[in-house]
């Protein structure tokens, strides 16, 4: 037993005294004569693929492995639990150490503590894990006797000891090391490596050297070198050469290939000849390598077929196992069979190690000077501010970077400056943009892609730095970091991870932002290698793919460390020849020295030992010679290897070695240590040696503070972690990396160093300027050798991962769109690197040889990939079409990031009431965390953990989803871990479980999950947050004590209502806190965690569905430090259980507009719920929710609905029905193109054509109703000659239609007047006096009928025809009115109505109302076109992302034989619909045949055969785009959707997301079902409807049913009930229910009582309801001051109530007229007044319009918090009219309201003028003329007012004092002519005209008694005559969009007091007297003035004044 003991302690501290045979001396051994030259320059050949098995899970193989290296294992399960005890104890001790390491130093400690040394045994132990305590050690020891199972087998024992160290690893090494083989002659690398060396003339050179003809001999030697053998070469260079010149043949033999091409394709004449050379190097691996430095551009790029779908079908396809395809190790994978080390490399075999030396390599000489700072372009100097002149490899890229914008490939050693050749390539892109010392920001972006968090914030501080001149922001986004949508916008260079971008890339939200984009920089680009390649891959593939579809150039410029195959990585990201730059290794700043040490030992703890010895033994040989760099791999790694390191220095007396006794370094550290306040005790212990550590655990000041002395060489040697690899540039001239190993979380093991890691850290080596060379040195493991040979001497070719991530990949093009079929997804393959690598070596991706452009591979690739998404529901996948569909699965895969196997889990695991301890199960089985192992050494930790956290756990403590659930646990809790690779499994899982738990969110939502979905929702955001949802919210506001939050915590009974109902003293005493700050804090904290306020008002529309207006406020303060711009919240409905989602939308409170509005639909079931909920919720607050209960204990549904009039199979009847022959041609050309009424008209015919009995008709279209006007007023006609039809439709452009129409088929044929209403009183009043078909909008018609008593021409009336009735309820209750009042004026007037409307569900109550004895009312569906509504649904809730997905899907179903009509919100989008269809368009119109002025956009997509109409557009570009339309160029137009039915257009119907942006809310609002109805009219067969999934169910619902109206009457009630009562039709309060029962909300009243609020139906409840809404509706008229009311109830009209009604405002609007207008009133003043109206309220604020209103230079500008309002709006635009500012097509069309601001500011003046204010109302007349004439009264010239003149030209006539147009008459002929040039001779002929148009009158007489009694009615007679003869009847305004009537304001006034008398509003023609009539004022002399002022024209108002004296009242009189 002792004898085993001792053997036992050998193994791990002692070595094998004496030789062993045939030992290595370990001498220096040469490698020459071991290198076959002829295998140089193969490295990028086809070689056959490796045999490799099927990938199995490394964690199996890994603990086997482990295992197979132990001398114990328990057998039974108690010694098992004692074995793992033991096992958690020294990994307390030993955390960072893999468990190889761990496992094997119990090991040891067992076999010491079963010997029989007892006084030796705690001194091993000790030695193998430092100073323990003695607790520590009674524990080790009393569980090590517990082991009963320990039974080593001592003779296994001796073998094994017996056995020479490293005998099995030599054997390995001869094996393996022959792949490893040094050269002895230059190395091709070696020399110029900017480019391969392309000089043809240099065989000619050497030849001239021996022989006198070389041309001749260079013939012969050519045709030599092309043979296919070596030897056959060789054999008869020799016999040319006849053995002289050895050296020549040997480098013609070595480099012949090299040689032969080069010197073909410098004889090459032609492009032909070169051509034929490149194909010649393509067919041998040789020159396929030699590619990578010569091409003609497209040589480098393998060669690409773009499928057609007859070959896809043609393709036989099969499944393949894409996992065999997936290479073992991932990144860590070599494809090369050989290593070929530089020459002079030599090997050193020691004991348990070997060395392998490579030297320096030469450093290149620069040829050409370096590029000076100075020589820059001027515009980018300034970034190079601190630099003098650009280093060698800069200075030859410079021009290529700079001056052009090609791809670029930049290969070169880590430290060559590639960071400053990806600063030149940004500046091409600022240069683009800069003009005049300024850069255009808004036009770019930039992208900077790097693969660590680390460096992209390294990059974004120097970036940030280096672009400050050019006000450039540089942001990072990486899994730590998030920007807001503005944040990304203002950003111009973003600097981001690939999986960052990736994502970004996905979401089509960011298209705007993604579009700007014109250089993408990927830093580290032999990434591709590695496991994250794949995501690199997707990105180029997705941008050039991107670039070749929307042909806008984004450049891409590649970064990365040498590679053998560089060649490939330039055709995979497009980098033509001239953009390739190789630069090898002695390119490096400083040359290179290089060790590597494969320790060879087997045991882990034995390797650990012989690593700190062989470190040690490197550290001390160059200790005091230089400065010494440890890169270990853990923070407290550098602890202990600092301290082994002095220790051993101590025991061997070296530490002389690191810091002399009497040194200045000695001394300053000693002082350094006494004086600074080094806040590690590690640090503080360690300095004075000599030895320094450095991590991101220690503090800013410690970091500082050791690279200060470090950089001073105070600091011999610095171990530290990669933190100065990535972070920090602090270089040594040594630098040694100790172990390779890393512990990875994600396959949850250890796992060696990535490629990256280590070329960052060898970087490190060597001191620019101070040193010659550097040396790196790196410790690992033999096995380990030939990878990081490979890897740091170019021998590493760069493989593709993409396989590995081929399925998810697939599914994020296909969830994006960008793949729709098979087709696509081979096209798309062959955009990636593995593609590329396929080419090269078919055989190592399971390629066939003969398998031309790999069709057949790569149809098998996504054939099996898609086959597994098709499986797994991620995609809808047709093995026969290949088609591809995303379902709703794979789109939130693809949007969260998740891997497709987690999404087949969470489908199948998903249950509808899942609790916290089921969820947390199923978001442990996610694939992502299937490498996390359960470890014997974590059991111990894990056990005590699931004891701790407060979730249940399902499940065994030995499942390795156990172990994920309890780590999100402790994470979410704040639990502290022991373990590293505990800790590091617990950062992996919470980067992930964010994302994760929000896909499982979405997956619930979409299943109308309540409760699993709440429950996902709110345990996200406990991840977010780090905190459970029954702590206290206030964990959520920074900066409160812990002791404090636990206090509230304890506090039973206290919710977070009594908390926010607190007041800071009573919170104070709560918790017992002395503070009174505290408490404040508190409170304001509590008054600023987010709560919403919920008002519901529930109205049911039908028994099946349930409307529900919301309006939600936001009830706290708040801070945007807190809650930024924006919060998001989430609307649920949910069922009476809660189990069911009936109803979800996500929306955003923003700060600006802290309450918003929402009208929901849901549905009502059959077995009605007793109640639902309604709750709002935040997206990232923790308990912030409200609820809303909806009972529906008190709901009356509807009465059912009436059957439809079921549709008749009748002969259609031809047009010779109407028996008209005169105007059939004209109808049939108009409405009846096929001369034949369809079925719905021949059925209605008789009854509106021959009958005068009331008709109501209800249409499933349009068109089926168009003509039935037509028919009505024939019969009127034919009947009742000389009597007038009157046409009333709320929709203007209906109108203008009908008007256009009925002057077509009536005025002409028939010769009868046709006119339009225009809503001047005066004008209309003679247009229904004098015309037989008057048309009107309903407003225009109120406004008209309201005094029909006084009308002449109403009692002529014969036909009322009042159209599209199914508004009722959108159009407000103007069209209710005017039917009703009609309806009462009937029995008096005997004419017939005519009712016209789409189906409507309560059509019954609607003809009852009209008196319509003739009903028809058909169902939807019965369409005569029978037009195919196709509604597809998109579940993306950001509008800009969900658009851009149904593009894509229009783009696939577009039809080629008729027109695609699409329909869109507005104009914005209008345009960037046509420019995305514009893209794909293969249809091309010659520029020639477009003549487009106004709108460039327009002009650009037509000529790809796309055209787009929205409003107020230019008319000629309007009549252009009809008429391509019309000759069949035009094949898809977009269309604004107000526009669906004034062009008459038909065919294929899109109609793109069914929302507009509504100014009010502020939000986006659904289109009616009316205007749905609208766009489906013009489809010919089909017509598509694109809609937010939650809105698919009504769509459904309301498109195929009558559409059900309800009256608004009641909302709108005091405007018409004053308008009655001033026109005297209403008396009193009876009357005022008299006047309702007319009504068609008094027969809704009853059929849907709740929606009127009514909650009873009986007679009496009626009568009662009735009499309130009155009541209510007086007082408020009572208190507007519009209505008297007198006794007995009778009711009189007032002065306000009169100007509201004479000039068809709202009340209000004239309250708050009456309340602001002043007499001291200001234009100004008045201005801003007129903009509060009301009637402004109704104005459409468009998204993101706020930014284009801020920017308008008006004079009077509002705060910026207003721009949102519509009154803001109004009162910008207004100014900017008045300023004639150019505006967009938007907002002018939003000018409109001018013709509303005329009224608004006439009945301005009339209140002035009531309160007797002279100024107020001049001021206000003032602004009449202003907004004719558009101009500012005081500031502008008169000349304004005549056409084509501008503000410029005015002030060019000023300066020849030309004032105004009379001045402009006078002047002499010769200058006015002169002037005059620049007009055409039609314009000067409109001057003209205007100009003389302009009115001169004169006042000619007044007649008044010049003594008049005070307080008498006075009467002032005033003559006005006209000067002028010419008059028009209306005024000439450019500017103006109506026609406009001359007329003039006739007032007396005392200018004197500023009162106003008698004013009269009066219009001639040549003359007028004018009575004027007021009261006297008070006795005295007065100089009374009479106004006569325009309103209309500026600038020819009158005035003349008279004397009056007015005597006082007579005491007896009085």
């Amino acid at each position: 037993m002792a004898h085993h003991n001792n053997q036992s302690q050998n193994l791990v501290i002692q070595r094998e005294p004496g030789p062993r045979p045939e030992e290595p001396t370990g001498e220096p051994e040469s490698l020459v004569g071991r290198l076959n030259p002829r295998d140089m320059g193969n490295l990028a050949q086809r070689e056959k693929a490796p045999i490799r098995k099927h990938k199995e899970k490394a964690v199996i193989s890994f603990d086997q492995q482990i295992n197979e290296n132990l001398l114990y294992n328990p057998k039974t399960k108690e010694n098992r639990q004692i074995y793992e005890k033991i096992l958690a104890i020294v990994y307390g001790l030993l955390q960072e150490q893999s468990q190889d390491v761990i496992k094997s130093v119990v090991d040891e400690i067992i076999a010491i503590m079963k010997s029989e040394r007892e006084n030796e045994k705690r001194s091993e132990v000790e030695a193998l894990l430092g100073r323990i305590t003695n607790e520590l050690y009674s524990d080790i020891v009393i569980n090590c006797k517990a082991i009963t199972d320990y039974n080593y087998d001592q003779e296994d024992a001796k073998s094994q000891i017996d056995l020479p160290l490293n005998l099995e690893e030599e054997e390995k090494s001869e094996s393996s090391y022959d792949e490893m083989e040094s050269s002895d002659g230059n190395s091709e690398d070696e020399g110029q490596g900017i480019h391969i060396e392309n000089d043809g003339k240099w065989l000619q050179k050497e030849l001239s050297k021996v022989f006198s003809d070389p041309l001749q001999m260079e013939r012969q030697v050519l045709t030599i070198l092309n043979l296919p053998s070596t030897i056959e070469c060789e054999n008869q260079l020799v016999q040319l050469f006849n053995h002289d010149h050895f050296d020549l043949i040997k480098q013609l033999v070595v480099d012949r290939y090299k040689i032969f091409y080069n010197t073909m394709l410098a004889q090459a004449q032609t492009e032909e000849q070169r051509e034929q050379v490149y194909q010649q190097m393509k067919q041998t691996p040789e020159g396929l390598k030699m590619l990578g430095g010569h091409t003609n551009g497209k040589g480098m790029e393998i060669e690409q077929a773009i499928l057609t779908d007859i070959e896809i079908q043609q393709t036989p396809k099969k499944i393949i196992d894409l996992e065999t395809l997936v290479f073992n190790g991932f990144g860590h994978f070599m494809s090369n069979e050989k290593c070929t080390l530089p020459p002079n490399s030599f090997k050193q075999s020691k004991k348990g190690y070997e060395e392998i030396h490579i030297p320096s390599p030469k450093q290149t000489i620069a040829t050409e000077p370096f590029v000076q700072i100075a020589d820059l372009p001027t515009f980018a100097q300034p970034a190079f501010a601190s630099f003098k002149e650009l280093n060698q490899i800069q200075s030859v890229v410079y021009k290529t970077a700079l001056e052009s914008n090609q791809n670029l490939l930049i290969c070169a050693p880590t430290g060559a400056g590639k960071t400053n050749i990806a600063l030149l390539t940004m500046l091409q892109v600022i240069g683009q943009y800069y003009k005049d010392g300024f850069v255009d920001l808004s036009k770019f972006k930039i992208i900077y892609i790097a693969p660590m968090k680390a460096l992209v914030s390294e990059m974004v501080l120097s970036f940030q730095d280096r672009l400050k001149p050019y006000k450039i922001t540089v942001a990072e986004v990486t899994g730590d970091t998030h920007l807001t949508k503005h944040q990304l916008n203002s950003t111009q260079v973003l600097i981001a991870t690939p999986e960052k971008w990736d994502i970004l890339t996905r979401k089509t939200n960011q298209n705007e932002f993604i579009s700007l984009v014109k250089l993408m920089i990927i830093d580290e680009i032999h990434l591709l290698h590695d496991t994250r390649g794949p995501v690199i891959e997707a990105l180029v593939s997705r941008t050039i793919r991107q670039v070749e579809e929307r042909q806008e150039q984004v450049r891409i410029v590649g970064l990365s460390a040498t590679l053998p195959n560089f060649a490939d990585v330039a055709s995979f990201i497009r980098a033509e020849q001239s953009g390739v730059f190789y630069f090898n290794n002695s390119y490096r700043p400083v040359p290179l020295q290089q060790q590597y040490i494969g320790i060879t030992e087997k045991k882990a703890i034995r390797r650990m030992l012989l690593m700190n010895e062989i470190l040690y033994e490197k550290v001390a040989e160059r200790a005091g010679k230089s400065q010494i760099l440890v890169f270990v791999h853990s923070r407290k790694e550098t602890v202990k290897t600092a301290k082994a390191i002095r220790e051993m220095a101590f025991a061997k007396d070296e530490l002389g070695k690191f810091l002399r006794e009497e040194s200045s370094s000695k001394k300053i550290l000693e002082d350094v240590k006494a004086k600074e306040e080094i806040r590690s005790v590690d640090l503080k212990e360690l300095l004075d040696t000599g030895i320094a550590i450095h991590h991101a655990g220690l503090s800013r000041s410690d970091r500082d503070l050791v690279e200060s002395l470090f950089e001073k060489k105070h600091i011999q040697v610095l171990v530290s972690t990669s933190t100065l690899a990535w972070g920090v540039n602090l270089p040594a001239h040594t630098v040694i990396i100790k172990g390779t190993q890393i512990y990875s979380p994600d396959q949850g093991r250890w796992v060696e160093l990535s490629p990256q890691d280590i070329l960052q850290m060898m970087g490190r080596a060597g001191r620019p300027k101070y040193d010659t060379q550097g040396e790196g040195i790196i410790l690992t493991t033999y096995q380990e050798l030939k990878y990081y040979l490979s890897l740091l001497n170019t021998q590493l070719p760069i493989e593709s991962q993409f396989i590995s991530q081929l399925t998810d990949q697939l599914n994020a093009e296909v969830s994006i769109g960008t793949v729709k079929n098979l087709k696509d997804a081979i096209n798309w393959l062959g955009y990636t690197y593995l593609y590329i690598r396929m080419n090269r070596n078919p055989s190592l991706y399971g390629a066939s040889e003969n398998d031309k452009h790999l069709i057949k591979h790569r149809a098998d690739l996504c054939h099996s990939a898609a086959t597994l998404l098709d499986k797994h529901q991620l995609v809808k996948y047709d093995r026969k079409t290949g088609h591809l569909e995303s379902t709703v699965l794979g789109r939130i895969a693809c949007n969260y990031y998740v891997k497709y196997p987690s999404m087949a889990v969470y489908n199948q695991h998903l249950k509808p009431n899942m609790g916290m301890i089921d969820l947390l199960k199923v978001f442990s089985l996610s694939e992502e965390f299937k490498f996390i192992p359960i470890r014997d050494e974590e059991k111990v930790e894990l056990a005590k953990l699931m004891m701790s956290v407060p979730v249940p756990i399902k499940g065994s403590p030995d499942d390795a989803t156990t172990k994920v659930n309890v780590l999100l646990q402790a994470y979410v809790s704040r639990l502290k871990l022991e373990g590293f690779a505990l800790n590091s499994d617990m950062v992996y899982v919470t980067q992930s479980a964010g994302r994760i738990m929000r896909a499982i969110y979405e997956i619930c939502l979409k299943k109308d999950w309540a409760q699993s979905a709440l429950q996902c929702l709110s345990f996200s955001k406990m991840i977010e947050k780090r905190m459970w949802g029954c702590m206290t919210p206030l964990r959520q506001f920074k900066g409160l004590p812990e002791d404090l939050l636990r206090r509230i915590e304890k506090k039973e009974g206290v919710t977070w209502d009594h908390l926010y109902n607190m007041s800071t003293q009573q919170l104070g005493e709560l918790i017992r806190y002395q503070n009174q700050a505290t408490s404040k804090l508190i409170y304001n904290y509590i008054h600023k965690f987010p709560k919403i306020d919920i008002e519901a008002f529930v109205q049911p529309m039908t028994r099946s569905c349930l409307r529900i207006d919301l309006l939600l406020k936001c009830d706290f303060k708040w801070e945007e430090k807190i809650h930024g711009r924006k919060e998001p919240f989430h609307i649920f409905i949910l069922d009476c259980d809660g189990e069911k989602i009936l109803y979800h939308e996500e929306f955003v409170m923003k700060a600006k507009n802290t309450q918003q509005q929402f009208t929901l639909t849901v549905p009502l079931y059959e077995i009605m719920h007793p109640i639902y909920f309604i709750r709002v919720i935040s997206d990232k607050w923790i308990a912030c929710e409200a609820e809303r209960p909806i009972p529906f204990k008190n709901l009356l549904l509807p009465e059912p609905f009436s059957r439809c009039t079921e549709l008749l199979q009748l002969n259609p009847l031809s047009l010779d029905a109407l028996r008209v022959p005169q105007i059939e041609n004209t109808i049939a050309k108009r409405l009846l193109p096929n001369k034949q009424f369809d079925q719905i008209q021949t059925q209605v015919f008789s009854d509106i054509y021959q009958s005068d009995e009331n008709f109501f008709l209800g249409s499933p279209c349009y068109s089926s109703k168009s003509i039935i006007p037509h028919l009505a007023i024939l019969n009127t006609l034919t009947k009742q000659k000389g009597f007038k039809s009157v046409y009333v439709s709320p929709i203007q452009r209906n109108c203008e239609n009908k008007f256009n129409d009925f002057v077509a088929i009536f005025a002409k044929p028939l010769s009868l007047k046709v006119a339009m209403l225009t809503g001047q009183v005066n004008t209309d009043s003679k247009l229904l006096e004098t015309s037989d078909i008057i048309v009107s909008t309903a407003i225009n018609w109120d406004i008209l009928s309201r005094r029909w008593r006084a009308r002449k021409g109403f009692k002529d009336i014969r036909l009322f025809i009042a159209d599209d009735l199914h508004l009722l309820g959108e159009s407000g209750s103007t069209l209710e009115v005017v039917v009703s009042r009609m309806r009462m004026i009937q029995p008096d007037a005997l004419f017939r109505v005519v009712g016209l409307s789409l189906s409507v569900a309560d059509y019954r109550e609607m003809a009852e109302w009209l008196g319509a004895s003739k009903v028809y009312n058909f169902m939807p569906t019965t369409r005569p076109n029978n037009v195919q509504l196709i509604i597809s649904s998109f579940d993306q809730s950001n509008r800009p992302s969900r658009i851009q997905q149904m593009i894509k899907s229009i783009k696939t179903t577009l039809s080629q034989d008729e027109l695609n009509i699409i329909y869109v919100s507005d104009r914005k989008q209008a345009r960037l619909c046509a420019l995305e269809f514009m893209i794909t368009s293969e249809f091309k119109i010659p520029e020639q045949e477009i003549n487009i002025k106004e709108d460039q956009y327009l002009q650009h997509t037509l000529q790809s055969g796309i055209g787009f109409l929205y409003e107020c557009m230019d008319s000629s570009d309007e009549q252009q785009v009809l008429k391509l339309i019309t000759q069949n160029k035009v094949k898809v137009i977009v269309i604004t959707h107000k526009l669906a039915l004034n062009y008459g257009l038909i065919g294929q119907v899109y109609v793109l997301d069914n929302q507009k942006y509504d100014g009010l809310q502020k939000r986006y609002v659904d289109y009616s079902i009316a205007e749905m109805l609208e766009l489906v009219e013009t489809a010919r067969q089909a017509c598509h409807i694109l809609t937010y999934a939650p809105k698919k169910e009504f769509y459904k619902k309301f498109l195929f049913e009558p559409i059900p109206v309800e009256s608004q009457l009641n909302h709108n009630l005091s405007n018409h009930l004053n308008a009655e009562i001033v026109a005297k039709n209403i008396h009193n309060t009876q009357d005022c229910i008299d006047w309702i029962t007319w009504s068609f909300m008094y027969r809704r009243l009853t059929m849907n009582p709740n929606y009127y609020n009514l909650t009873e139906i009986t007679g009496l409840a009626v009568n009662n309801y009735l009499s309130e809404i009155i009541e209510q509706t007086i007082e408020e008229l009572h208190e507007s001051k519009c209505i008297a009311v007198e006794e007995d109830n009778e009711l009189e009209s007032i002065n306000s109530g009169i100007i509201a009604n004479y000039y068809y405002i709202h009340l209000q609007t004239v309250r708050n007229f009456t309340e602001k207008i002043q007499a001291n009133s200001k234009l100004k003043d008045l201005l801003f007044i007129l903009a509060e109206a009301k009637e402004f309220e109704v104005m459409n604020i468009r998204n993101g319009e706020e930014t284009l209103l801020q920017r308008l230079q008006v004079p009077y500008q509002t705060g910026a918090n207003k721009l949102n309002e519509p009154n803001t709006k109004a009162l910008l635009l207004l100014q900017s009219y008045f300023s004639r500012l150019k505006l967009n097509a938007d907002l002018k069309s939003d000018l409109q309201i001018l013709e509303l601001a005329i009224r608004l500011s006439t009945a301005m003046v009339d209140v002035a003028s009531s309160n007797l204010w002279l100024r107020p109302a001049i001021y206000c007349m003032n602004l009449c003329q202003m907004l004719v004439q558009a101009l500012w009264k005081d500031e502008d010239s008169t000349l304004l007012q005549l056409p084509f003149f501008t503000r410029e030209m005015i002030q060019e006539l000023k300066q020849q004092n030309i004032e105004d147009y009379a001045d402009f008459i006078n002047m002499d002929e010769d200058q006015r002519n002169v002037f005059l040039q620049r007009f055409t001779q039609e314009q000067v002929e409109l001057i003209a005209q205007a100009g003389n148009r302009i009115p001169t009158i004169e006042i000619k007489q007044i007649i008044a008694d010049p003594n008049v009694v005070q307080g008498d009615l006075f009467h002032v007679q005033v003559l006005l005559e006209r000067q002028d003869d010419i008059y028009t009847d209306f005024v000439i305004a450019p500017h103006y969009p109506k026609p406009k009537e001359e007329q003039w304001w006739v007032f007396c006034a005392d200018k004197r007091t500023n009162r106003i008398f008698g004013n009269k509003k009066v219009g001639f023609k040549d003359q007028i007297k004018v009575d004027l009539r007021f009261q006297a004022p008070e006795a005295g002399d007065y100089e009374m003035t009479v106004f006569a002022i325009c309103d209309s024209y500026v600038g020819s108002d009158q005035t003349k004044s008279f004397k009056l004296h007015v005597n006082p009242i007579i005491e007896e009189e009085q």
